[in-house]
């Protein structure tokens, strides 16, 4: 009877401590808040702004949380992490006074009492990006620019309609600090063009009216008289052909310092299965496997090709396509360089009279639908895309290839398109 009793008594004690145990670990959470934050100031910006503070000194501090309501009755939250000291509030669509109440937050979700703030942002963000919005005719497009610094998200509404009473309402989102949209397969017809901006919290400017304006108009060019300008014909008369060899042949001797990949010099016209001849062939490096369309420079970045056209044209778009194998990869040429030229008689000495066109690098899109049409359709770029205008006519063209995506020791691309207009 002793021992059974003693057995009873050690289990009893037993559970009683694993009880107790368990009640120590998991009984009552902390409930004691954090302290407030404190020297809190406010810095306005378009829509809202940023609070810096300081901190409490509680060991168990994990964030700061504002809150605060739109001009819509919306309650927003926002939140910073335990590593930072200030806050970003926006939405605000007035410039007026608003509440915002500051919690310091603890890790068992304690709440400080608030420290409510009256703050007057400057004018609202949809607004500041209004004034920046423009719109203006392009090659069979009309183009949006804006400008938004602070990268919130907003729709653009644009509503066209022609004189016959067609209309459409064209929706874009960004939130780019700088952005430039297309409406595209557009008429060359009158358009008269409305829009407005709105943001995710309702706040809406008023609708602007930018007018009438009718799209340019351009066309594909042929290409059956593109012929691929060699080094020789660069330099005309100025040549030396004293070199048996043709390899081995180069310009006269005063002429020999513009002899470089960087300059009046192109990169090799075929290389392993590659041919400068098809950049312009019509056909595009579509098989991974089996398609052998494209040029190989043979040469590192820089390098350059130059193109007789066969006559003067004068261009507006150009659209390129990538080796297939390599597509937004290395050897895929990522930003180039176009020179155009109208020497009337290169062969009289050095082809001259090149003007410098402009910059353009080709940026694979986010998604990967969206980067697998852009490379089956070509990347499309506009001569001059601030101000959509032809070229000067010119008959010569320097495709100057300046980078690619992976730094690599030469460069392939499939295949080139250029639009515009004859010059005659």
């Amino acid at each position: 009877m002793k021992a059974k009793y003693h057995i009873v008594i050690m289990a009893a004690l037993f559970a009683a401590g694993f009880m107790g145990c368990k009640t120590e670990s998991d009984g009552l959470r902390d409930t004691v808040p954090p302290g407030m934050l404190s020297n809190v100031e406010f810095t306005p910006v378009n829509g809202g702004g940023y609070f810096r503070y300081t901190i409490p000194d509680d060991e168990d501090y994990l964030y700061a949380r504002a809150e605060y309501e739109t001009d819509a009755g919306q309650t927003i939250s926002r939140t910073s992490s335990v590593y930072c000291d200030s806050l970003m509030i926006s939405g605000l669509g007035a410039v007026r006074p608003y509440e915002v109440r500051l919690y310091a937050v603890d890790n068992s979700a304690n709440e400080s009492d608030p420290v409510v703030v009256s703050v007057t942002p400057l004018e609202p963000n949809v607004t500041a990006i209004a004034g920046t919005l423009n719109i203006y005719p392009g090659f069979s497009a009309l183009v949006i620019t804006l400008e938004n610094p602070l990268e919130e998200a907003v729709d653009i509404y644009v509503n066209i309609k022609t004189d016959d009473g067609r209309e459409a309402l064209k929706v874009y989102s960004s939130n780019l600090p700088e952005d430039r949209i297309f409406i595209n397969q557009l008429e060359a017809i009158p358009y008269t063009v409305t829009a407005y901006i709105k943001d995710r919290y309702g706040n809406t400017t008023e609708t602007m009216d930018f007018g009438t304006m009718t799209p340019l108009e351009d066309y594909e060019l042929s290409k059956d008289q593109f012929t691929f300008l060699r080094d020789q014909l660069l330099y005309g008369s100025n040549w030396d052909y004293s070199e048996p060899q043709w390899e081995d042949q180069h310009p006269c001797e005063e002429y020999m310092p513009m002899y470089t990949k960087d300059s009046m010099k192109n990169a090799k016209e075929t290389n392993y299965e590659g041919s400068i001849a098809k950049f312009w062939d019509g056909m595009y490096d579509e098989d991974v496997q089996y398609s052998l369309n494209y040029f190989h420079s043979g040469v590192s970045y820089p390098f350059s090709y130059f193109i007789d056209l066969g006559r003067e044209v004068c261009i507006s778009r150009l659209r390129i396509w990538q080796r297939n194998q390599y597509q937004w990869a290395k050897y895929s040429v990522k930003t180039f360089h176009i020179y155009i030229s109208n020497d009337p008689d290169p062969s009289d000495g050095v082809l001259d009279d090149w003007e410098y066109v402009g910059e353009y690098t080709l940026n694979k899109p986010a998604g990967e639908a969206e980067a697998k049409l852009e490379f089956t359709e070509g990347s499309e770029f506009w001569v001059y895309p601030d101000d959509p205008q032809f070229t000067r006519p010119f008959r010569y063209l320097r495709f100057k290839a300046v980078k690619d995506f992976d730094n690599g020791t030469i460069g392939c691309m499939s295949e080139i398109t250029l639009y515009g207009k004859e010059a005659n």
